[in-house]
């Protein structure tokens, strides 16, 4: 649901108080907070350092086939799918072959329809064996569990 305000004042509004998760200056109700999602991926990697190159490569390569080239700041240019850049992307191994591909900004986190479009470019690189998408705190209760 969101609610936009004609006057942006520098004060605590009506919504404020109502719906905690309001932000006065941008006049929207975010249902408290953005809900975080993760992948939880499977794959034969015995590392984080393998799983982030078997998530990286096959997106690289398609950059050097269309551009030619390739440095390491064009990892904040590269769209796995809208909103999401390659660079902005993290992996964390939870157990052996079990690893979270989330994001790595805090301020940006990837909502549910941002995850589910990694997953499926994901599944289109086929770098991974099993592609889950999962609220991220959820995924981490049950990978400690």
């Amino acid at each position: 649901m969101a609610v936009i305000e004609l006057r942006m004042e520098p004060q605590v509004s009506f919504h404020s108080l109502l719906w905690p998760g309001f932000s006065v200056e941008l006049g929207l109700y975010l249902a408290g907070s953005v809900r975080e999602y993760c992948l939880i991926v499977e794959g034969a990697y015995l590392s984080e350092s393998e799983a982030e190159h078997a998530l990286r490569d096959p997106f690289i390569e398609d950059w050097v086939e269309q551009t030619g080239h390739f440095k390491i700041h064009n990892m904040k240019e590269i769209l796995i799918t809208p909103g999401v850049t390659l660079g902005s992307l993290g992996v964390v191994m939870l157990d052996e072959r079990l690893f979270e591909i989330a994001s790595a900004d805090p301020e940006h986190p990837l909502s549910e329809s941002k995850a589910k479009g990694v997953a499926e470019a994901l599944r289109r690189q086929d770098m991974f064996e099993e592609v889950k998408v999962e609220p991220r705190d959820e995924a981490g209760l049950e990978s400690s569990l």
